[in-house]
């Protein structure tokens, strides 16, 4: 957009010149939509000759003047730039006037004020907290990219007619160590432009505002979506009485304040006041807490909250003693918890390496022992409790990555005196199969070291092959060993050696069907693991092109997990392992040629898995599997023809898969994901006709596969997939140089050899042209 056509509106008369019909720059005013301490809002259509296209145009209002303001606007310019997110309004464009009068344009949201959509459909308390979770969710991508809000109201979340909750303005939002406008500017300058009834107490005392000040904002608005009412009794609205009673008055809880004006004896308003007594009530009042720190330590933590009582499950709002105060601050900040643990163990253990030096024999040796059970506790907290803790956290790879490398060095070191002490040994075992498993770990959330999970889980295996040596009888100690033989072969597969993973793999048959054949009626987990060493069987299988194998083992999986679905009272863990199967199974029918049975097998398998999700929202392992059932969805219905089908769920799993590594930029298997779901969005261009858009989606895949191939080159496949990102983009000299030495190296896999056939095909095609 040319700054000269911008200049338009005349300084002089200002915002009040926008009169319906004038232009800002390629947009033309149709009305003032809204009006604001900043400025005004209007509605405005972009007609020219490039697209048509309404939009909303926020103009600053040129008496407020002065750099801090300029900066101000300057900064929300750049906070929305950086915001992407379904329910954040986006920008489009930006400039200012000749003159100097500076203008945002954004998404125009049709649609009203949360609080007037949910009475207006008279909303049932059910259909407003799953509503005000998705606000929940736009607030927390704003403050994981460091942006606080700082003026959230039922004014500034406008929802659609869809029912899509929309968040707009952050005209006082503040970047978090930024550093674009200093402190004390933002806090002198952003009071006269909040919602006093939603500021927070530290926003009126006009202290320094944190995430949890956007948290107690959400509490205020959901205090009004439940009970109806504002939540401090006010007989004014002048200013400083809005501030005292923020500041000093404790609000009433929500069920009361829902019974105000309501008859005696109206059944309704017992209803509600009943639905809301209890969790409801403290979920609201720990959001609106004084103090910040009392309050949720993030708007995810506040959402999860009214999840779990939706549930039925425990909350966080319990009564508020000083033994839970702390153990939900620990619990908040699991991130800091975890480096200061991991510091405090290296502190630790130097001063009591001292120590031992500055002791008698006596005192040493029990000094030793002492420091030995220390370590031995602390290490198994930190390889289980505390990853634990955060494996679910978005961003959480580099927080994983230090603490395997700190578990590493205490396993190491406790590893060197296990000898003949079981219990060490097992704990041991498990603790390295444990980090094997977050190094890398095909297909799910791993940090992408595939030799040092090899090394690991070949420790967890000698340590277990010598407890089964010691008592061959023990059957747990027969399981834990198939498992690490199970992982071993994973990595051994992923390196190339596919009759080896097949082999090793089969070998665990008879021992895994004997340790099934003695589980009691209430043991459910050696028949878990028969069925799935079937289904690994049977996807190796279908690599190497043996459909009519891959179908027998994949029913034999699926006909034990549908067994264990009727009589294992987890239902989670039933319904995630008959969603592999339906999978697995729906690929292998496909492989054999009957795709619409195996578009019924994985239309099942969505179904299911959108409903854990639903259940578990944050449950990462479970939004993978999501994942990977929005493609194969798509992959069927793409081969039966239905392309607008297919591309709606290549959309699904991309949007799915941009958000996870949005939330986790570290994490290799999210950028594999995006990798894959790129080649599908640009297979669909291709089809659609569009080279143009499909290139651009290819070469997108490909430099993610480079970079993850060049940072774990053992990964075979992840070559592979580097070629077939050149086979899309056409370049088939450069998918033949990586598909020839492949094909070397893993003869068996009947995708590689198919990939360098077609490869080889269009290069010799091209050639006699």
């Amino acid at each position: 957009m040319c700054v000269a056509d911008a200049a338009r509106i005349p300084f002089e008369t200002g915002i009040e010149a926008a009169k319906p019909g004038s232009r800002i720059g390629p947009y033309r005013i149709v009305r003032e939509i809204g009006r604001g301490g900043m400025g005004a809002v209007y509605l405005a259509e972009r007609d020219d000759e490039h697209y048509h296209q309404q939009v909303a145009i926020k103009l600053i209002k040129p008496g407020l003047g002065g750099d801090v303001i300029q900066r101000r606007f300057r900064n929300e310019m750049q906070i929305l730039a950086e915001l992407n997110h379904p329910n954040i309004a986006r920008l489009f464009d930006a400039g200012t006037t000749a003159d100097g009068l500076s203008y945002l344009v954004m998404e125009y949201v049709e649609g009203s004020a949360i609080n007037v959509y949910c009475d207006d459909r008279q909303l049932s308390v059910e259909q407003r907290l799953d509503l005000f979770r998705t606000v929940c969710d736009a607030v927390q991508y704003a403050h994981q990219h460091l942006v606080i809000h700082r003026d959230i109201k039922p004014g500034n979340i406008l929802v659609t007619r869809e029912g899509v909750p929309k968040l707009v303005d952050f005209g006082i939002a503040k970047l978090l160590q930024r550093g674009t406008i200093a402190s004390s500017e933002l806090t002198a300058t952003a009071m006269p432009f909040m919602t006093p009834q939603y500021a927070s107490p530290e926003q009126v005392r006009g202290e320094s505002v944190t995430t949890a000040t956007d948290v107690y904002s959400l509490g205020v608005v959901l205090y009004e979506l439940l009970s109806g009412h504002a939540p401090y009794r006010l007989h004014s609205r002048v200013p400083h009485e809005i501030a005292q009673a923020i500041c000093d008055q404790d609000p009433e809880r929500p069920s009361v304040a829902a019974t105000r004006g309501g008859a005696t004896g109206d059944t309704r308003v017992a209803q509600t006041r009943k639905r809301l007594h209890g969790d409801l009530d403290n979920i609201v009042l720990m959001a609106m807490r004084k103090e910040p720190q009392r309050r949720y330590a993030t708007a995810e933590q506040l959402a999860e909250d009214i999840r779990r009582h939706q549930n039925g499950l425990p909350v966080r709002a319990r009564h508020d003693t000083f033994a839970y105060r702390a153990g939900k601050f620990i619990r908040r900040q699991k991130m800091a918890v975890t480096a200061a643990v991991i510091i405090a163990l290296t502190l630790v253990g130097g001063i009591v390496a001292t120590t031992w030096q500055a002791r008698v024999a006596r005192a040493e040796r029990a000094r030793a022992e002492n420091r030995f059970n220390e370590v031995r506790q602390l290490a198994n907290s930190i390889v289980f409790e505390v990853h634990d803790a955060v494996v679910n956290l978005p961003g959480s790879t580099p927080a994983r990555s230090l603490i395997v490398q700190r578990g590493l060095k205490y396993l190491d070191s406790l590893a060197k005196d296990a000898a003949g002490d079981r219990g060490l040994q097992r704990e041991l075992a498990a603790a390295y199969e444990k980090l094997g498993a977050v190094q890398y770990t095909p297909t799910v959330a791993h940090l992408g070291d595939l030799p040092g999970a090899l090394e690991s889980h070949r420790k967890a295996a000698a340590l277990r092959e010598a407890l089964v040596a010691s008592d061959p009888s023990n059957l747990d100690y027969r399981r834990e060993l198939l498992d690490s033989y199970w992982f071993i072969a994973t990595l051994v597969g992923a390196q190339g050696d596919m009759s080896g993973e097949l082999e090793m793999i089969k070998q665990q048959l008879p021992a895994r069907r004997e340790l099934a054949a003695a589980e009691t009626s209430t043991q459910f987990v050696d028949r878990y693991n028969l069925a799935g060493a079937y289904a690994y069987i049977g996807s190796a299988l279908m690599q190497i092109g043996d459909a009519a194998g891959a179908l027998e083992n994949q029913q034999t999986a699926l006909r034990i997990r549908e067994q264990l679905a009727t009589i294992d009272p987890n239902t989670a863990r039933s319904q995630r392992a008959l969603t592999i199967s339906y999978e697995f199974l729906g690929l292998a029918t496909d492989q054999a040629g009957d795709t619409r049975a195996a578009l019924d097998l994985q239309r099942h398998a969505l179904e299911l898995r959108e409903s854990l999700v639903a259940a578990d929202p944050l449950n990462t392992d479970l939004r993978l599997m999501l994942n990977e059932s929005y493609r194969y969805v798509g992959d069927m219905l793409f081969k039966l023809g239905d392309y607008d089908g297919a591309r709606t769920h290549y959309q699904k799993e991309l949007a799915l898969t941009r958000e996870m590594v949005a939330s986790d930029p570290s994490n290799v298997q999210f950028r594999v994901n995006e990798a894959v779901a790129l080649i599908k969005a640009g297979d669909m261009e291709t089809h659609a006709g569009h080279p143009a858009k499909a290139v651009s989606n290819y070469e997108q895949a490909l430099r993610i596969r480079e970079q993850l191939s060049s940072a774990a080159n053992l990964d075979l496949y992840l070559q592979r997939d580097v070629a077939e990102a050149w086979l899309k983009m056409k370049n088939y000299r450069k998918a033949v140089e990586i598909l020839e030495p492949l094909s070397l190296r893993i003869p068996a896999h009947a995708g590689i050899r198919s990939m360098l056939a077609e490869a080889r095909s269009q290069l010799e095609a091209v050639s006699k042209r």
